[in-house]
């Protein structure tokens, strides 16, 4: 049976530890709010004219409010753990970073195509990213492990729910969403290559 707060989790230092940046960036845009998000949003325009490509990362620390804050976070704290646990540390690092990074690239690309500008920020790229490492690992389970689990049929129900809802708000960055799943999925493939001791028993 899983369990949430299972000590298994708190071994997942780097989610615990993107998980923790997140909120403590959350807090103080909460006491100096134009400050960090002028700081830190992504723009096309301060990113491809300016050059100021550290933007392409801030922005996945920056959420526009709790609720938005909190759908990430918990999406990162139940996937990233296990995910973490089958790439190890680094890798996960790596991976939740150039997703989120991705996403965020994938979207100056289509604001450029579509000659369009608008301010965008949210970890959703990156979480997307670890949704789609985490269907690579279930796909990659032995079936023997995979059989009498719906585990596999609820994580893809998440995503597609997850970009149906999006696509519902013009509020939503869907761009970055899908940049960031193909590049997570991607990333996870080719980490995981050869490795046949895919767990995932503590979510089953």
């Amino acid at each position: 049976m899983y369990y949430a707060f299972d000590r298994r989790w708190l071994t997942s230092v780097v989610t615990v530890t993107l998980v923790a940046l997140n909120v403590l960036v959350f807090l103080l845009t909460l006491i100096v709010p134009d400050r960090i998000h002028d700081a830190g949003v992504l723009n096309v325009y301060l990113v491809l004219e300016e050059g100021e490509y550290n933007r392409l990362l801030s922005a996945t620390f920056l959420h526009a409010d709790f609720m938005h804050l909190f759908s990430n976070m918990i999406l990162l704290f139940y996937l990233g753990a296990a995910v973490e646990r089958n790439t190890g540390h680094i890798l996960f690092a790596l991976l939740y970073l150039i997703s989120g990074i991705a996403g965020n690239v994938f979207t100056l690309f289509y604001e450029v195509s579509q000659r369009e500008s608008w301010d965008s920020l949210g970890a959703s790229g990156a979480v997307f990213g670890v949704m789609g490492a985490m269907l690579v690992l279930l796909l990659r389970m032995p079936k023997a492990q995979r059989q009498g689990s719906s585990l596999l049929r609820r994580v893809g129900f998440m995503v597609v729910y997850s970009l149906f809802m999006g696509l519902r708000s013009s509020a939503v960055n869907n761009i970055a969403h899908i940049g960031g799943l193909v590049t997570g999925a991607l990333l996870c493939f080719v980490m995981t290559a050869g490795k046949r001791n895919i767990d995932l028993r503590a979510m089953l």
